[in-house]
């Protein structure tokens, strides 16, 4: 009797060790995915470093996958702010250089919703709409 208690016990158990492996490894996947875009844009501005529009479009396409995934996560949406902000200051149009200015505001005020007591969040949300008030 006690052999199959054991296995009805074993079941449930390796079914969760089998779910917190799939999790884990989805986890460990976005943080890569977080982890080489976050580089990617903190090097943009810095020193005589222009991105090609190709490595634009795969960063933001990599940072809304992200934010699709986990839309909640303040980190993803600091990031988020960033990339549109970064992309109205290079946008020679300026209806789309709005568009990305407003963008920005948007995506950091939903990290600042999301962790209100951070305060460099807030710093940042208050920078962006600084600016987009210059683009207006």
């Amino acid at each position: 009797m006690a052999s199959g208690q054991t296995r009805l016990l074993a079941a449930p158990i390796a079914l969760l060790a089998l779910y917190g492996t799939v999790q884990g490894a989805s986890l460990f996947k976005h943080d890569l995915q977080f982890t080489k875009a976050e580089t990617e844009v903190s090097f943009w501005g810095r020193g005589n470093y222009q991105p090609t529009p190709k490595t634009v479009s795969r960063t933001a396409r990599a940072v809304e996958n992200l934010v699709q995934h986990a839309p909640h996560n303040p980190a993803y949406r600091s990031l988020q702010a960033n990339s549109f902000a970064w992309r109205a200051y290079w946008e020679a149009d300026a209806t789309t250089s709005q568009q990305y200015a407003q963008q920005a505001v948007g995506a950091q005020a939903a990290a600042v919703q999301a962790r209100p007591a951070y305060y460099q969040g807030q710093v940042k949300l208050a920078e962006y709409e600084a600016r987009l008030q210059d683009v207006l």
